[in-house]
């Protein structure tokens, strides 16, 4: 955890009364109405397929299927040609869908589920997702530039992330182990952000936004490209939420009459974002701060009380030069600083505990691609070196001053990986992959990737993939000892995640295309956090082994005037191979819904995404109930020259749900948003 756990207390849930449940009941039925219009909707085209001529070069179903993605290979290339199964959400979905964060976008993803502890917000992706976990088994990146801190190994997704999506060109969610590539983190999958270049911004653009329970945010953007080929991009944005008033039955008693934390989910953040580009030279740099304030009374600390909260600082400045040398030889060099700052400030009957951490790194990276034998091999290779200069965590009172903690290490990693993709005939790729990844404290650990891509027939590709990840635990997991709530362990090991997955894409038609794949993954040495029966101090502990197995299917539909969209599900059985529990916070059963339908004229359309969460369950044993989820976004398009307006509603179902949470929480399952909407402006001059 990231501050002092002073009480650890579980409770059930009070029971609904009669009203909620016969409430509830009908919200369900609505939403199985309205999940059975959209797949109406969706899928009714296909009873016209048989009939359907329509010209290529009007679709875009064939120039998305050419949107290259580059995370699953360190190189541009097709999607079908990538050993991995890929997912890209364009700048264009993210207008028309309303995303207003990278965990917004996530959810409307198939196979990947997010939770919200009213703090953070955390992924999970086949059958796995760690209640309070910090994303530390995901990599973000942006424009190859990892996110991931070096204390906790934190990726941000929610109002915390260091940009702002209106910036986002694609992001491309690469599934199943990238360690062979990118070492630890990659651990479930890559999260590769792309931005924009400076032609997909005005010159200035002004953004402003006012949503549900006093939400504003605003942006002001410049992009230009200049005679002499030098590019700019400058960008900043201020965000403010005065959140909600909060029930929580739990604290619903004598000491809290009403169970009601007021004025406590606070939410405020600003970020700057800056590139500029000169030929093969790109200098960027981004920072973000932001501030939230914790209704939920997590950590034993006082409820009702707005002195309790946590603050994110995290920026980086990366140098990178890429050239293309001798025509086909591709060379990435980049060096790079980041730093990140935390401190939570906890409330405990008027006391303050004060809990800091502060990680500062400095490293570089070297890739080289080219193709060889006449391009029957594509070989990239690549070296990674970062000096973490400050792992830094303290753990203190205020007044009267107390310390618990003051831990500093500093280290260095470093990598070599290689890959080989072999076009070994016209119809079969073999890619392999390999890293050699020295982590600190653990030597070195080999993680190994192996893919046979056939595609037998233009449109069919069938994927077959085995790979590997090692994760080392991180400073916080090894170093964190406060004496009170929190023990260091003794040893740890690298957890390991042996993952098998295939895959077959295939091409219905000219508007149709469909994948589907089933996947296996058992992990080793999981990290966890138990509580240790002689001290009854949280521990992390080598504890268990976790075996996963699903499959999942996606039909995508594009068709003539802007309509396309896709209907997605994933089935998954998580299970702890010690006991044969299903893990907390595993859904067996998601289900995703997305429809753009163009209104009017070109200018206006309404996009609508549809998301189902089968009963997860909580860490008392109890299950969450199911979750239906829609979400609809109005857009106006240029209603006059460089005005666009959109009007979002989110949770249009008011569905009441809850998301699983850590034993760090008195409550087993937080709350949710109801029905919530946001206007919002962009002027581009």
């Amino acid at each position: 955890m990231k501050n002092l756990l002073i009480h650890h207390r579980q409770s059930k849930w009070r029971k609904l009364v009669f009203f909620e449940r016969e409430t509830s009941m009908i919200l369900k039925r609505l939403g199985y109405c309205c999940c059975f219009l959209c797949l109406s909707v969706v899928l009714h085209p296909f009873l016209l397929m048989a009939d359907t001529s329509v010209d290529l070069t009007t679709l875009s179903l064939e120039e998305l299927m050419k949107i290259p993605v580059s995370g699953a290979s360190k190189f541009d290339q097709k999607t079908s040609d990538a050993p991995a199964s890929v997912t890209i959400v364009t700048a264009d979905d993210i207008q028309k869908y309303g995303y207003r964060t990278l965990a917004d976008l996530l959810r409307s993803v198939r196979g990947i589920n997010v939770s919200y502890d009213r703090n953070y917000s955390y992924a999970g992706l086949r059958g796995f997702s760690s209640t309070g976990d910090y994303n530390s088994r995901f990599l973000v990146q942006i424009d190859g530039h990892r996110l991931n801190e070096n204390i906790y190994n934190q990726a941000f997704i929610g109002t915390e992330l260091i940009l702002d999506l209106d910036l986002v060109e694609r992001v491309e969610i690469i599934r199943g182990s990238g360690a062979s590539l990118y070492g630890s983190n990659a651990f479930f999958g890559v999260i590769n952000i792309i931005t924009k270049d400076s032609s997909g911004l005005g010159q200035p653009e002004v953004a402003g936004s006012y949503g549900s329970y006093d939400s504003y945010k605003g942006r002001l953007s410049y992009g230009r490209r200049f005679d002499s080929g030098f590019d700019l991009t400058l960008s900043g944005t201020d965000y403010f939420s005065k959140g909600q008033n909060l029930y929580y039955a739990e604290f619903d008693n004598s000491t809290n009459p009403g169970g009601i934390a007021h004025n406590a989910d606070g939410d405020k953040s600003g970020t700057l974002f800056g590139r500029m580009k000169y030929g093969p030279l790109t200098l960027e740099s981004a920072w973000v701060s932001r501030d939230k304030t914790l209704p939920t009374a997590a950590f034993g600390t006082d409820f009702n009380n707005k002195n309790t909260f946590t603050a994110d600082k995290r920026w980086y400045l990366d140098l990178k030069y890429h050239q293309k040398v001798y025509t086909n030889t591709e060379i990435t060099a980049r060096v790079f600083y980041d730093e990140y700052q935390y401190e939570g400030h906890y409330s405990y009957s008027g006391l303050i505990n004060k809990d800091t951490a502060l990680g500062q790194a400095l490293g570089a990276e070297l890739i080289v691609s080219r193709p060889f034998f006449d391009g029957a091999h594509r070989l990239t290779a690549g070296a990674e070196f970062v000096e973490n200069l400050t792992q830094h965590q303290q753990n203190e009172d205020v007044d009267p001053y107390k310390l618990y903690l003051n831990s500093t290490e500093s280290n260095q990693k470093w990598a070599f990986f290689g890959q080989d993709e072999y076009r070994m005939t016209p119809w079969l790729r073999i890619n392999a992959g390999l890293c050699l990844d020295h982590a600190p404290n653990f030597g070195n650990l080999v993680n190994p990737r192996l893919a046979f891509i056939v595609q037998p027939q233009d449109g069919t590709t069938v994927k077959l993939i085995y790979g590997t990840a090692l994760r080392p635990p991180n400073a916080y997991e090894l170093y964190y000892e406060d004496g009170v709530s929190q023990k260091r362990p003794l040893h740890l090991d690298p957890e390991k995640n042996t993952t098998y997955e295939a895959i077959v894409e295939q091409r219905l038609s000219a508007n149709y295309r469909m994948s589907a794949g089933v996947f296996h993954y058992d992990i080793e040495d999981m990290i966890r956090q138990v509580h240790d029966p002689e001290t009854d101090m949280l521990v992390f502990q080598n504890s268990g082994r976790m075996t996963a197995k699903g499959f999942e299917l996606e039909l995508e539909g594009v068709w003539t005037a802007g309509l396309r969209g896709n209907i997605g599900y994933t089935f998954q059985d998580a299970r702890d191979k010690s006991t044969g529990e299903t893990p907390a916070n595993s859904p067996q059963h998601i289900g995703k819904a997305n429809l753009i339908v163009p209104l009017f004229s070109d200018t206006w359309s309404l996009g609508t995404n549809l998301q189902y969460l089968s009963p997860r369950k909580t860490i008392d044993g109890t299950e969450t109930d199911a979750a239906w989820i829609i979400n609809m976004t109005l857009l106006a398009k240029n209603v006059r020259p460089g005005l666009t307006l959109s009007l979002s509603g989110y949770n249009l179902l008011n569905q009441k749900y809850k998301d699983p949470v850590g034993p760090e929480f008195r409550q087993n399952g937080i709350e949710q948003d109801g029905i919530t909407f946001l206007l919002k402006m962009v002027f581009s001059y």
